[in-house]
């Protein structure tokens, strides 16, 4: 196995355990399907400000031709959270006024706040682990990796509040074939850029 894809199994690992944790609650009947959407959907939350945190910190102050592009960069990441984080808002609303005052689904607060801090631990070691691997990330790459997570995670929050109706009626019609497209969505946004690298470049591509 290259070297590069190797270095990528230890985010791709804690991927993998922090889509794990809602199921699991879900299936020990800790929480119900509707409980178990509503914690993917706070998990994707949480990748908005993780996935602009290392754009901040794997791209430096500075290019490698020696141009300073730090206000640029910080220019990308604030516009990605204030567009993605009005998104969420209006979902989280939708989200709430659902479960809370037309569905009156019970919420297990102290048994989403521990799971949900075990998946930001998660997280935070599966982003910080990209943003030492993709050091130094230059800006073209850095649009790249902003577009392809903002569409991500637009679509999965609408297959979150999807879902919720559909868990309302029958769980199994939803739950189970979300978690597994989630699951493979995010294994192969954390593997993308190491395959890309991997790539020979094209005809006339500067390296």
């Amino acid at each position: 196995m290259k070297p590069r894809l190797l270095l990528a199994l230890p985010p791709v690992a804690a991927t993998v355990g922090g889509n794990a944790v809602p199921l699991l609650g879900w299936l020990r009947e800790t929480w119900s399907a509707e409980t178990t959407m509503l914690l993917y959907y706070l998990e994707t939350v949480a990748v908005v400000l993780l996935a602009g945190g290392l754009v901040r910190l794997a791209v430096p102050a500075v290019d490698g031709e020696g141009q300073p592009i730090g206000r640029r960069r910080n220019e990308l990441v604030r516009n990605y959270w204030l567009f993605m984080g009005g998104f969420a808002l209006v979902i989280g609303v939708f989200l709430a006024a659902i479960l809370l005052l037309f569905m009156g689904v019970p919420v297990p607060w102290p048994a989403v706040g521990a799971a949900m801090a075990v998946i930001v631990a998660l997280q935070l070691f599966a982003y910080g682990w990209e943003a030492w691997r993709l050091r130094p990330l230059d800006m073209a790459d850095a649009e790249t990796l902003i577009n392809r997570d903002m569409g991500r995670i637009a679509v999965l929050h609408l297959g979150v509040l999807f879902g919720v109706f559909l868990a309302a009626i029958r769980a199994e019609w939803f739950v189970w074939p979300f978690i597994a497209l989630k699951t493979l969505i995010d294994v192969a946004t954390v593997i993308d850029p190491a395959l890309r690298r991997l790539r020979p470049p094209a005809a006339g591509e500067v390296t």
